[in-house]
């Protein structure tokens, strides 16, 4: 929220308990985006002051009493998201692309990549080395991070459409691609990516989170629209369901 970052205990849903609290202040901004890993919580934060984006490192290994282990401010104009990906932060800074942060160092955050990549980011979604960049208006791209300090765009899809987010299962990205709903894209071939199917959805798709069997995809003013996942080496999805919230 706008006043800073909860800890709660959800053991009991419908009684959530409140442990902890860090101010914005203590965040170094308000909070917007949250990855979490293991202890650990990496926090995108907008400074107000100075109109720029940063990150913040938390540990919560005691959610009574968590601490920020380290900032790095200033570091964009925007930041669409974060994710942890073997001891970097992938921070998706929109036309700026995907910046990698090494947090080997909590107390020295610093990016690896200098300039970032050369293309847009918007979300991402990690597998082993390979990276799968949502692009907004730029569609869909693969990158290759086994050399952080460099890493390589494999290739780039037009979806003919804006790409807000990315998830990855197997061999399949989903996207959640605007007006054009869910997109499914076949990357058995990083090289060589093939949208292989859509789904049209009430609203514009913004968000997309993958389990075991279904694809869920939050839309503006659409609601949640669920599927199911097929089976097969390459499962395609089935429209299931639609909430409308």
């Amino acid at each position: 929220s706008d006043s800073g970052l909860r800890f709660d205990d959800a053991t009991d849903p419908t009684n959530t308990i409140r442990l902890a609290s860090l101010s914005s202040g203590q965040l170094g901004g308000t909070p917007r985006f949250i990855a979490i890993h293991e202890r650990y919580a990496l926090v995108s934060v907008y400074d107000g002051s100075t109109l720029k984006y940063g990150v913040t490192l938390i540990d919560f290994d005691d959610p009574g009493s968590p601490v920020v282990l380290g900032q790095l401010p200033s570091l964009a104009d925007w930041i669409g998201g974060v994710e942890f990906y073997n001891g970097i932060a992938q921070v998706s800074t929109g036309s700026e692309g995907l910046k990698l942060v090494d947090i080997s160092n909590p107390s020295s955050l610093a990016v690896l990549n200098g300039s970032a990549t050369p293309i847009q980011a918007s979300r991402t979604s990690a597998v082993g080395d390979l990276v799968f960049i949502a692009q907004s208006s730029s569609g869909f791209s693969v990158a290759d991070l086994s050399s952080p300090a460099s890493p390589e765009i494999l290739s780039s899809l037009d979806t003919n459409s804006v790409v807000h987010d990315v998830a990855v299962d197997g061999s399949v990205a989903y996207l959640a691609s605007g007006s054009k709903g869910l997109q499914v894209v076949d990357v058995r071939d990083p090289h060589a990516p093939r949208l292989i199917r859509e789904f049209g959805t009430s609203g514009d798709a913004r968000r997309v989170l993958v389990t075991e069997d279904l694809v869920l995809v939050s839309t503006v003013s659409g609601g949640l629209w669920i599927f199911e996942k097929g089976g097969g080496s390459l499962p395609e999805a089935t429209s299931a369901g639609h909430y409308q919230m």
